[in-house]
């Protein structure tokens, strides 16, 4: 195997051929199916004629569809659905996405879609494109009151939990990551870390929301919750440059009573969910360096070391036009940022034309059922806005109709066949339906031989 350094593009995009999937054993879920991408050597590359090149292509790929590929069930228990078909059209689309290997897992792409998932969701509401009920309906996000006993003091932490595994853990290169973001809604405190145990490894994104500017004498009380051991505790105050104060805001000793209360995430909770966004960003961003000769003007000057990497700068590059709509054939999301002109209904050419073909399926089933009721073409045309000569087509090569009038005819004869004269009255083309062997006999009948 070459180094995918070797063919790997500014923005992470490893050229390839193709996308295989290799079944999980019997006693393995659907999620350890493998992904094997058939990529260019750089030999074939150096052969193909520039324009022939594979390259990224936004339209195609972005974390919006990357998010489409799960979707919230509604259900505490398994809130998320992962849908391996679509994580596999979406592999189509961009390769390779951690950019190590050749092979990559679907577990791992589950991961970064719920992921993308949260972020998207979060930037939809903020956009006022969505209300806070769609937010809460993913479960991912829990909302704790912390509050002394001691004095009344309280503020409020934020906790995304997401999982990771396999080439999506390995993206996460700069943790832990904290930030201090101020804005009109207060101060806010995001810490990103990597956690794990038994039951899997994750990462855990906490926002602290607070009314007054984070004094080193309140840091005791987050240093408490967060379990921050001395180095961990020395780097974050170095990170955020707190001063000795005569005033405790949050005076939560170690030694208080401290009282977490679960809340429900509401419209005044935007500060907050905006810098869980930052934060998701940031930490997906850790593999990007400056790189002012590969990279350009549409990259930032920025390279990428994975496709994933790109996705989420991408993502971050349009947040205030984060609009998204959903397909009405097979139910995607996909981002309607920028989109003018008449409304988009669908994600895809192909969703387009399937939903054209089931329309037109639907609405010759309900002429020919019609028309099996008793309705002539006539009242048909009247109750569904189409045109006597379109119902007879439809009809005529209904082959349903073709063995009712066989047996009628086998039956009655084509004198007294029924069916016969209504089909002929209606207009009905008879070469259609009737078989050869029919055609021959009503041709002898009509020149008079018996």
């Amino acid at each position: 195997m070459f180094n995918l350094s070797q063919t790997k593009t500014a923005q992470g995009f490893i050229p390839f051929k193709d996308v295989k999937t290799v079944e999980p054993h019997e006693r393995q879920s659907a999620s350890d199916t493998l992904l094997f991408f058939d990529l260019y050597r750089p030999i074939e590359l150096s052969e193909l004629n520039h324009n022939a090149a594979p390259k990224h292509n936004e339209r195609h790929a972005d974390l919006i569809k990357l998010a489409s590929c799960v979707e919230p069930t509604g259900n505490p228990e398994s809130p998320i659905r992962v849908d391996v078909g679509n994580i596999v059209d979406f592999a189509r689309q961009t390769g390779p996405l951690f950019g190590v290997s050749e092979t990559e897992i679907v577990r791992d792409w589950a991961y970064t879609a719920v992921s993308a998932l949260v972020a998207v969701r979060i930037q939809e509401f903020l956009n006022g494109n969505c209300n806070i009920a769609k937010v809460r309906a993913i479960r991912q996000i829990d909302k704790v009151v912390i509050s002394s006993e001691a004095d009344g003091s309280s503020f409020i932490m934020y906790s995304i939990y997401l999982g990771i595994s396999g080439g999506y853990a390995a993206c996460f290169k700069s943790l832990p990551i904290i930030r201090r973001i101020e804005s009109s809604d207060g101060y806010f405190y995001a810490f990103v870390s990597a956690t794990g145990d038994a039951a899997g490894a994750a990462i855990e994104f906490r926002v602290f929301s607070f009314d007054h500017e984070l004094t080193l004498e309140d840091f005791e009380t987050l240093k408490l919750l967060l379990a921050l051991s001395d180095d961990d505790s020395r780097a974050a105050l170095q990170h955020l440059k707190l001063a000795p104060s005569e005033q405790s805001y949050y005076d939560i000793a170690p030694d208080a009573s401290i009282v977490p209360q679960s809340s429900l995430l509401n419209d005044t909770d935007k500060g907050a969910l905006t810098a869980l966004v930052q934060a998701l960003v940031i930490a997906h961003l850790s593999g990007a360096h400056v790189d002012v000769f590969q990279g350009s003007e549409s990259t930032g000057f920025l390279s990428f070391d994975s496709y994933l990497s790109w996705l989420w700068f991408d993502f971050s590059r349009k947040l205030s036009t984060v609009r998204i709509g959903y397909c009405e054939q097979c139910g995607r999301a996909f981002s309607l940022a920028g989109h003018r002109g008449m409304e988009r209904k669908y994600c895809s050419e192909k969703c387009k034309t399937d939903a054209k073909n089931e329309k037109t399926r639907q609405e010759t089933i309900e002429l020919r059922c019609r028309f099996a009721e008793g309705q002539s073409v006539n009242e048909i045309a009247g109750a569904t806005e189409r045109r006597p000569d379109y119902i007879r087509k439809q009809l005529s090569k209904w082959t349903q109709l073709k063995h009712e009038l066989e047996d009628d005819l086998a039956e009655n004869g084509f004198n007294g066949s029924g069916l016969l004269k209504r089909c002929g009255s209606e207009g009905l083309n008879l070469d259609q339906l009737l078989s050869s062997k029919r055609k021959a006999e009503l041709k002898k009948i009509a020149n008079g031989d018996r």
